[in-house]
């Protein structure tokens, strides 16, 4: 069995140091290198709303702009997965 290369070693110093910082990343990387093994990790793009805004539309019965801002959060990422679904 060989040992890791520089590059192995530096690709998972990168991932821990992530997860110092963002439990999201850490949680899902960890499950991801769980299923799959070796140094995959998981593709993510992590942005966070707030809730409250989206809720006092929902609760205003504005519904087009509460999806209006979720989709915006979205941007561009959102039309790239939309157009492609083979991304997901």
């Amino acid at each position: 069995m060989r040992g890791k290369s520089k590059h192995e070693n530096n690709r998972a110093d990168r991932r821990n140091e992530l997860g110092k910082y963002d439990p999201y990343y850490r949680i899902i990387n960890e499950e991801v290198k769980h299923r799959l093994g070796g140094l995959h990790s998981g593709k993510i793009i992590l942005y966070s709303v707030e809730f409250d805004e989206i809720e006092r539309c929902q609760s205003n019965n504005e519904w087009e702009k509460s999806g209006e801002i979720s989709y915006q959060a979205c941007g561009a990422s959102w039309d790239k997965i939309y157009h492609d679904p083979g991304l997901l």
